[in-house]
């Protein structure tokens, strides 16, 4: 899709850009910077510079959060992983027939 200068409303005030976004994408942006502005304006009061730094923080805060979570769900797959690893290594190494306490664990 070819860029398009776009207008959202956020707090009631345009705001225009360049973007290649769907229109679906765009009006769900609007949708969610609108809901964050109103959230923020509760704390704010009536202005606007205040309650537009709260929203940036708001949803900086919110990314921050988001990409902590996926660094560590990525941590936690690579220590399985490892897991993995290690414990088909193990299982390599045994003679043919020769059982591990882990086996036996697993049995029961």
């Amino acid at each position: 899709m070819e860029k398009r200068r776009v207008t959202l409303l956020i707090g009631g005030m345009p705001c225009s850009f360049y973007s290649d976004d769907t229109n679906e994408y765009l009006a769900n942006l609007e949708q969610r910077a609108n809901a964050v502005v109103r959230q923020t304006a509760r704390f704010s009061g009536s202005s606007a510079q205040m309650n537009a730094l709260l929203s940036v923080l708001s949803l900086t805060d919110e990314l921050l959060r988001a990409e902590q979570k996926i660094q560590e769900l990525a941590a936690d797959r690579r220590s399985a992983e490892i897991r993995v690893r290690k414990a088909a290594a193990n299982q390599e190494e045994k003679e043919p027939g020769q059982l591990s306490v882990w086996d036996i664990l697993k049995e029961r």
